[in-house]
């Protein structure tokens, strides 16, 4: 395994060392991190969530008749709760429906 030199890296790669850093993580980890992604261009998105995919997800407990904390479910995933109980009531209404 090659031992990383923490204090001749590019800023990019320097941001993640001391994250791992911070984290205490093995920093020479980081190689493996650089062989599996250079020469890609990498934007992370403000949301961590995918919105169709939490959506469904909760229309899924919804119709599993899970009991659903909103407030929990904006704190877990980072939509707003007026979102989130428009996505529940939307359920409900197509399970009154069809259901």
């Amino acid at each position: 395994q090659v031992k990383v030199d923490g204090e001749c890296l590019t800023s990019s790669y320097k941001s993640i060392y001391e994250f791992f850093e911070e984290k205490g993580l093995d920093t020479d980890l980081l190689y493996q991190f650089y062989i599996a992604f250079r020469g890609q261009q990498l934007s992370f998105p403000m949301k961590m969530y995918d919105r169709e995919l939490v959506a469904q997800k909760i229309e899924t407990m919804v119709q599993e008749n899970h009991s659903i904390d909103s407030r929990k479910l904006t704190d877990r995933y980072g939509f707003s709760t007026r979102w989130i109980q428009s996505i529940i009531r939307q359920q409900q209404k197509e399970q009154h429906v069809h259901g």
